[in-house]
């Protein structure tokens, strides 16, 4: 059977290999490697349409810790879409929006599906597409790209995270120069922050407005004390088995009760916030991402927020000339 088309193989029943131990490679440059030359996720997860539903995408994101997967046809395996954990937080947003009794109702996963970013096209890259490529792709809005197979079908998944991984293990394809730039030179932009004890949905709210996946919580001091994410919400929603009471947590509890309450839940959950100086290095932050798998670092001075380094800004430094 071909790469994407409907079968038993298609989508795995078991559980996926871990994040690759190593994305070390035998290359004399960055120009000869290839999407190829990664440790791809194999096999591939994904949902099918129709059949599929929301609470199945989330258990799925939530299970194997993914922040996204592949929609495809149930049958012949097209590819319709990507859904997203931003797509749930918008999808969890709209049904809060002026009605305190609203319910979470176990929709089919192309209703949610691109919720977020509605306009928005699917990145697709092959398996000879130069990585050079994939870092300038993953330099602006674009965190993932479904990689096709030799046959068209839908081979796997590309994300920021599986290309921070190659940075870190082979920085010597890289520029010093690039590698040794401040975290305050790398950051775009404020950390978008609410106070701690505010509703969880206002943390999710700021994601949709803002066009973020994570906020950075506040003590009454403006110090930070954690963050909280999109995937913090599929995981909350998964943890409970009655979704009804998760929706009614977001919206009346506050965002740390709510995140407490995923640890409590679940104890192998890990803290959210890594800080990092003004002055810290892209390879200082490079070591930080890969040994806490967290997406982003906050730049603090006495522990109030100055900034954030995303994976997008980590790909955008490198992708730049030198």
């Amino acid at each position: 059977m071909a790469q994407g088309q409907m079968g038993a193989s298609f989508f795995r029943s078991g559980a996926p290999p871990g994040p690759p131990k190593t994305c070390k490679m035998d290359k004399a440059s960055l120009d000869e490697c290839t999407v190829g030359d990664l440790p791809l996720p194999q096999p591939l997860l994904a949902l099918r349409h129709p059949g599929d539903t929301l609470f199945k995408a989330i258990e799925l994101l939530a299970k194997y810790h993914i922040l996204s997967a592949p929609v495809v046809a149930a049958r012949g395996g097209a590819l319709l879409g990507l859904i997203d954990s931003l797509d749930i937080v918008a999808h969890i947003c709209s049904l809060t929006e002026g009605d305190s009794t609203a319910r979470l109702g176990n929709l089919p996963v192309n209703e949610v599906m691109g919720t977020f970013r509605p306009s928005s096209e699917i990145a697709q890259v092959d398996l000879k597409t130069p990585l050079k490529e994939v870092l300038k792709l993953f330099s602006g809005t674009t965190r993932r790209a479904v990689v096709k197979g030799p046959d068209g079908g839908v081979y796997s998944v590309v994300t920021q995270s599986l290309i921070v991984k190659f940075i870190q293990d082979n920085k010597r394809l890289f520029n010093a120069s690039a590698l040794s730039t401040t975290a305050s030179k790398m950051s775009l932009g404020e950390h978008v922050c609410i106070n701690e004890d505010q509703p969880a949905i206002d943390a999710f709210k700021e994601m949709k407005n803002r066009n973020v996946s994570s906020v950075g919580l506040l003590d009454e001091d403006g110090c930070i004390v954690s963050v909280i994410s999109a995937s913090d919400l599929v995981m909350g929603l998964h943890l409970r088995p009655h979704k009804d009471e998760a929706l009614d947590e977001i919206t009346a509890g506050s965002a740390m009760d709510f995140l407490a309450s995923n640890r409590q839940i679940n104890p192998k959950a890990r803290a959210a916030n890594v800080c990092v100086s003004p002055e810290t290095t892209l390879d200082s932050v490079l070591s930080k991402l890969s040994a806490t798998r967290v997406h982003r670092v906050t730049i603090c001075t006495d522990k109030k927020p100055l900034g954030i380094v995303s994976l997008t800004d980590v790909c955008r430094t490198l992708a730049i000339e030198k």
